[in-house]
């Protein structure tokens, strides 16, 4: 269990704890948003013969969640850390090259978030410097 030392003039106490009490509500009404900064994402493409040439350049290749959405555009998410970066349906897609036959959206290839409690962590400590 950590502590959290606010100092200050009553004032200045009162105004934090206050900040940090909508903080609160707002990440139990919301939560944290995906796709940020601190966030590791590894590709993983389906590692079989039917892998296109372009899906196969991602492979193992690790990306923060702020480029997942600009190199990944349709990207979705699935849950339990994992997501689809349907590579497919990017809009600088070669429109040559043919989707996976039975996979869904076209691909077998999958991101997976590698680091979430590290991500969670700096997640809370930009917060307690957004309050303090």
């Amino acid at each position: 269990m950590s502590t959290l030392v606010i100092r200050g003039t009553l004032a200045d106490v009162e105004r934090k704890l206050q900040s940090i009490k909508r903080l609160i509500t707002g990440r139990k009404n919301a939560g944290y948003p995906l796709w940020n900064k601190a966030e590791l994402w590894k590709y993983s493409s389906a590692s079989d013969s039917r892998v296109c040439i372009v899906c196969n350049g991602f492979d193992g290749k690790i990306y923060s969640g702020d480029v997942i959405k600009v190199q990944f555009p349709s990207v979705e998410y699935l849950g339990n850390y994992v997501a689809l970066p349907r590579t497919h349906d990017n809009p600088d897609f070669p429109s040559h090259i043919q989707r996976r036959v039975g996979a869904p959206n076209g691909c077998g290839c999958t991101i997976t978030l590698i680091n979430p409690a590290e991500a969670f962590e700096a997640q809370l400590h930009e917060d307690k410097l957004r309050v303090i």
